[in-house]
This record gives C-alpha cells, sequence and structure tokens, in this order.
C-alpha cells in the first residue's frame, strides 16, 4: 500500500522532530503540555477532546452493551477520552495507543487508570489481543482521506481485533464528508455500520438527555450551519 503523509512513521518523525514545541500544531501542544504539566496555554483542546465525559456517555446511547472488559482507544491524543472511558466502564481494561510520546507521557502521568503505550498503528498492526470495544475518534485514515481501499483495510483489522459481538465506533464531523470515509456509504453498506448523529457537547451538557439534546442539536446545525459528529458504529458478528 503507498505510504500516506498520515503514515505511522511520517507522524513519528513529525512527534519527534527537536524543534516540535515551536512549530506548534498537534505534536507542538503535546510537547508543551508535558512540559509544563497543563494544556493551558496550548492548542490541545483543539484536537483533542478534553472535555469528554458527556461524549463518552452519548457512546453508551448508541451501543447494545452496557459492559466491556477491554477497551481500546486509538490514536488516545492526552489520554482525555481514554480515562473517561475508564470512568464510564469501571470494570474494563482500557488501553491508550498514541505515536506521540509526549502525548503518552502526559497521559500517563495524569491518568494512571489506564494503560497508555506509544504506538503507532496501521493496517498491519496486530495488537496481541482482543477488545469488546475500539474507539476511533477522529482518526486519519477515516477523516483525511477518501481512499477505501485505506479504509476498509483499517476496518478489516479493526474488526479482527475485536470479540464477537464486540463494536468499532469510528467518529468523525460530518464537515467535508466527500473528503472522509462518509464518501463510501455504499461500500460502508456490506459492513451493515448503524450510523448516528451526536448531540453537541454544550447542549448535551446542559439538557443531560441524549434524544432531546440530539435533536436540538439538529435544529441548532440547520440555523446556525454547524456540522455535527457522526459514529459509526460496527459490530462483530459471533460467527465472524
Amino acid at each position: 500500500m503507498t505510504e500516506t503523509w498520515f503514515s505511522p512513521r511520517r507522524l513519528q518523525e513529525q512527534a519527534r522532530a527537536p524543534d516540535r514545541e515551536r512549530v506548534g500544531g498537534d505534536f507542538g501542544s503535546y510537547a508543551q503540555a508535558l512540559r509544563t504539566g497543563s494544556i493551558v496555554g496550548t492548542e490541545a483542546a483543539s484536537h483533542n477532546l478534553v472535555h469528554a465525559e458527556g461524549r463518552v456517555r452519548q457512546y453508551r446511547h448508541v451501543l447494545r452493551r452496557r459492559s466491556f472488559t477491554a477497551i481500546a482507544d486509538i490514536g488516545c491524543g492526552l489520554g482525555f477520552t481514554a480515562a473517561a472511558l475508564a470512568k464510564a466502564f469501571p470494570g474494563a481494561r482500557v488501553v491508550g495507543y498514541e505515536l506521540s510520546p509526549d502525548a503518552v507521557a502526559f497521559a500517563s502521568q495524569h491518568f494512571p487508570g489506564v494503560h497508555f503505550l506509544c504506538q503507532g498503528i496501521d493496517t498491519t498492526t496486530e495488537f496481541g489481543e482482543q477488545f469488546d470495544l475500539m474507539l476511533c475518534q477522529e482518526f486519519y485514515p477515516f477523516t483525511r482521506t477518501s481512499d477505501w481501499v485505506i479504509q476498509k483495510s483499517f476496518i478489516d483489522m479493526a474488526l479482527r481485533h475485536l470479540r464477537p459481538g464486540g463494536h468499532l465506533i469510528i467518529e468523525l464531523s460530518e464537515r467535508d464528508r466527500e473528503r472522509t470515509i462518509l464518501a463510501n456509504m455504499a461500500e460502508l453498506n456490506s459492513y451493515e455500520p448503524r450510523m448516528r448523529r451526536l448531540a453537541f457537547d454544550r447542549i448535551y451538557r446542559n439538557l443531560k438527555v441524549f434524544w432531546l439534546s440530539r435533536w436540538v442539536s439538529v435544529l441548532a446545525s440547520a440555523l446556525y450551519r454547524v456540522d455535527q459528529n457522526i459514529v459509526l458504529v460496527f459490530e462483530r458478528q459471533p460467527d465472524s
């Protein structure tokens, strides 16, 4: 498969570049957060879900099961969502995978209840275990390309690492959908994923009723022309 700009090797080079903090962006923010011990003054909130508890509660509403023993957060960044998953599912072992050593070091220091690994994920990755739930939240192969060959390979790899009855969640914004996995809905139908729109975080925090806040978010999206986030939920069938 042709190497892309978001391949683990290329991203790892950026994540370890000596001048990454000066350059900024995701990896610069991670380096700054690790150095200062805080995300204050960084751009982390623009590419990390730093208030993740509400989003994880929304995931619970779109899943068909409520208990998990092993959860993987792919591309976990600074670890906020992984920590929220551990809090929401206290009986589960949560593993966060992230290729930035700065982000992994920060997450390990601040969220000791989660096991973080500094590892890039590609279509050949072997995790060495199976999970009940795998989360790909704004994961580049699904959000920065519409290449179905790449996306199918990632989906198949993830499903292979799910236990029967396990779930894969892919979350992304509706914006620029023709440049994301959403451009391939016809091909996706063979996997029979469930697609759900999520409520806006601020609306959900105020209303706290998922279906009500979701419909208010639909109206707000139409009124203010703000894109919503979508989750695609895949389930590994027992005989697959």
